[in-house]
């Protein structure tokens, strides 16, 4: 949960459920994703409440370890996409 005061009006976002999934594709490489399924926000100013609910948006990544396995430091490279799977205005929108 976080909350963020600005100007009188107090925002608080929950998330129930997030998840993150690596799983390992041979020895080097590993493919993930993430997803904060049920989100809640709530805004409150003047005496009103604004709710909202929805889920985010999914992540999905590749990490691969470029160094050999007996190196004294690890060097890995790791991409992500974020595709807009989710609600507003919980969304980035775009990719």
């Amino acid at each position: 949960m976080s909350c963020a005061k600005r100007s009188g009006a107090i925002r608080t976002m929950r998330s129930l459920l997030p998840f993150e999934l690596r799983v390992g594709v041979g020895g080097k490489t590993e493919v993930g994703a993430s997803l904060q399924p049920f989100l809640r926000s709530s805004l409150r100013q003047d005496g009103t409440v604004e709710r909202t609910h929805g889920a985010g948006d999914l992540t999905l990544s590749l990490k691969h370890v470029l160094t050999p396995d007996n190196s004294k430091v690890a060097v890995a490279a790791q991409t992500f996409v974020t595709l807009p799977t989710g609600s507003d205005p919980f969304t980035a929108g775009e990719v």
